[in-house]
């Protein structure tokens, strides 16, 4: 999926509350376990590496490294 794209799905997420937009609680990272993006909805496949997050609203997610930084980059655009 290409970044505009991605980065289009997210503004959407956060703006109708599916993704939250206050700072992750918690994160971390480590080798994926094949569930879907919260960001993108594309399987994060198991060779590779994905980012675990425990957000504010309770909800554990995972994401592509990629996707991550675009969220934290949308966010923080979404607070101001």
């Amino acid at each position: 999926m290409h970044e505009s794209h991605i980065r289009q799905a997210i503004v959407v997420k956060l703006r109708s509350g599916a993704l939250p937009a206050t700072p992750p609680i918690k994160v971390w990272g480590g080798p994926a376990r094949g569930q879907p993006c919260a960001a993108c909805d594309v399987n994060i496949e198991r060779h590779t590496a994905e980012i675990e997050v425990d957000a504010s609203d309770g909800c554990q997610r995972a994401y592509h490294p990629a996707c991550f930084q675009i969220l934290d980059s949308e966010r923080r655009q979404h607070a101001r």
